[in-house]
């Protein structure tokens, strides 16, 4: 199977907007993902230096595991 990328800061921004949305608004909005979107897009562009650190931090974990977790992985995009 295909070894996911390591998630960036704005990934894990967006997926934690997500279960937000789902938690205050219900599945009918967190489930819509071009909505998901716009809403994170907007609230990351307007987030404080402090919320952008914390979630460059959590990123950096992130990246840790993944090289952990996969050792050999090397990104290869896709040529076509």
């Amino acid at each position: 199977s295909k070894v996911p990328r390591p998630q960036n800061p704005f990934v894990i921004y967006r997926r934690d907007t997500q279960a937000k949305l789902m938690v205050e608004k219900g599945s009918k909005f967190g489930s819509k993902l071009d909505f998901v979107s716009r809403v994170a897009s907007k609230n990351w562009k307007n987030a404080p230096s402090e919320i952008r650190n914390i979630y460059s931090f959590l990123a950096q974990l992130a990246k840790k595991v993944h090289e952990e977790t996969y050792p050999d992985y090397v990104y290869q995009p896709k040529k076509d």
